[in-house]
C-alpha cells in the first residue's frame, strides 16, 4: 500500500498528502517516480545495465537528460563509495556492492519516501552495518524518510522509530 503499488480495498492511505485510493494508476506511478525511492531485498539491478546506469534510470525516466542523470548518479555511487565500480555490471559485483547501487538508485530522485524490504537480508553483519548507515546517511543529508521492513534487529540503531509486528499486528512501538 504505502509503495503505491495496490490501491486500499477500504479506508485511505496517504501518501505524501495524496489518497492513494483516489488517484488513476497514471498518476500513482507518477507519484512514485517522483515521490518514493524503492530498496528491494534482491536489489532489482538491470543485470545489462552498468552501476551508473542503473543508478540514472529513474532519473532518465523522469526526463532528466542523459549528461545530468549521469552526474547525479555518479554523485551516488561516490558518496556510496562505489565511484570505482560505476562501470561494473551487476554480475561483477558484490552483494554489499549491489545494494550499495540499489540504495543509490532508491536515492536518486531525491524522494520524500524510500522503502526499503529487508535490505540487509542478503548481506553479512559487516557489510549490512555499513550499507545500512551509508542509506540512512544519505537520506539523512537529502531529507528522506525511510521505512524499513526488516528481522535484522540491528537496524534498529539507525531508527527514530520503532514498530514491532507479528503476525499483522501491533505488538509495540518505540520513538
Amino acid at each position: 500500500m504505502m509503495g503505491l503499488l495496490l490501491t486500499p480495498d477500504g479506508g485511505t492511505v496517504q501518501i505524501c498528502g495524496h489518497d492513494a485510493g483516489r488517484l488513476s494508476e497514471r498518476r500513482r506511478a507518477e507519484l512514485r517516480l517522483a515521490r518514493l525511492g524503492y530498496l528491494f531485498q534482491d536489489y532489482n539491478l538491470l543485470q545489462s545495465l552498468t552501476s551508473v546506469e542503473n543508478v540514472a534510470l529513474p532519473l532518465r525516466y523522469a526526463g532528466v537528460r542523459k549528461p545530468a542523470a549521469i552526474a547525479r548518479a555518479r554523485q551516488l555511487l561516490h558518496e556510496l563509495d562505489l565511484g570505482h565500480r560505476a562501470h561494473h555490471r551487476p554480475a561483477a559485483l558484490s552483494g554489499g556492492e549491489k545494494q550499495r547501487v540499489a540504495a543509490a538508485r532508491a536515492l536518486a530522485m531525491g524522494p520524500d519516501v524510500i522503502l526499503a524490504d529487508e535490505p540487509t537480508a542478503n548481506l553479512d553483519s559487516a557489510t549490512g552495518k555499513k550499507v545500512s548507515a551509508q542509506l540512512a546517511s544519505a537520506a539523512k543529508a537529502q531529507d528522506s524518510a525511510v521505512v524499513i521492513v526488516t528481522h535484522d534487529a540491528r537496524l534498529e540503531d539507525i531508527a527514530d522509530r520503532v514498530l514491532h509486528l507479528e503476525d499483522g499486528r501491533l505488538l509495540a512501538a518505540t520513538a
